[in-house]
């Protein structure tokens, strides 16, 4: 599928979401104290996840719930093949995932497609300059995306129903090797992730993911549309923190 096509697909679905970013509150004045990013323990469960977003199934009782600024439900859970998240939405939407792995920054897409873009920290200070270094690579729900990407995510159409579900697998995370595949030993501790989300709801009036107070380029409207700016700013500190609970 072309880039336009893509970016065009992109642009039905969130109509309305860009414009409504204008009128968000101020950031958090300087003199004002530095909030506590949240942190959320995720439960394990022995159940698995079918990424179709269908999020009545049994396999999401237990998980933990957040509410997102969009009025939206944010379930997370994990299991032996890796972390779940699914967004409870009255509306259509897109979701984006960033994580924070090994110095750099995956922007996972889901929409009408689904894509991964990477970013590369410039310099030894976390909130400077994030280099481009793998555009957004799209593609539909399969096994042949997941086993590339390391990830999968339910795709939806312009007039579809708003839940969304993806699933982030172990080896993505690096929770069972490091990122050149060398195992590591199982660990009864809980596994900790930075991470930020943010679902851009079709007439929601709002923007911002979770955490709520994230101030840099999470947001950038070009990168929720689909696009992919060259250089970017990131500040995981401001991110969320996901505790994974161990297996019991």
């Amino acid at each position: 599928m072309s880039r336009s096509l893509v970016v065009f697909l992109f642009a039905v679905m969130i109509a309305g979401v860009v414009a409504a970013q204008s009128t968000q509150p101020a950031s958090r004045p300087a003199s004002q104290p530095k909030p506590t990013t949240p942190q959320v323990v995720v439960p394990y469960l022995d159940t698995t996840v079918t990424v179709d977003a269908d999020l009545t199934k049994d396999e999401w009782s237990g998980a933990v719930e957040q509410r997102l600024p969009t009025g939206a439900k944010l379930l997370l859970r994990h299991d032996a093949n890796g972390v779940a998240i699914g967004v409870r939405s009255m509306k259509q939407g897109v979701l984006t995932i960033f994580l924070e792995l090994d110095g750099k920054v995956y922007a996972l897409h889901s929409s009408a497609l689904i894509g991964t873009a990477i970013y590369e920290k410039q310099g030894g200070d976390g909130k400077g300059v994030w280099k481009l270094t793998q555009p957004f690579e799209y593609g539909v729900s399969s096994p042949g995306f997941e086993e590339q990407h390391g990830w999968t995510g339910s795709t939806t159409e312009p007039r579809g129903k708003g839940d969304i579900e993806c699933l982030l697998s172990r080896k993505l995370l690096r929770l069972d090797t490091t990122a050149s595949g060398t195992k590591t030993k199982p660990t009864s501790q809980q596994q900790q992730l930075k991470i930020r989300i943010v679902h851009a709801a079709i007439g929601s009036g709002t923007l911002p993911g979770w955490p709520a107070l994230a101030t840099d380029d999470t947001a950038n409207e070009r990168l929720l549309m689909g696009h992919d700016p060259a250089e970017l700013r990131f500040d995981p500190a401001q991110w969320g923190t996901l505790e994974l609970a161990p297996k019991k």
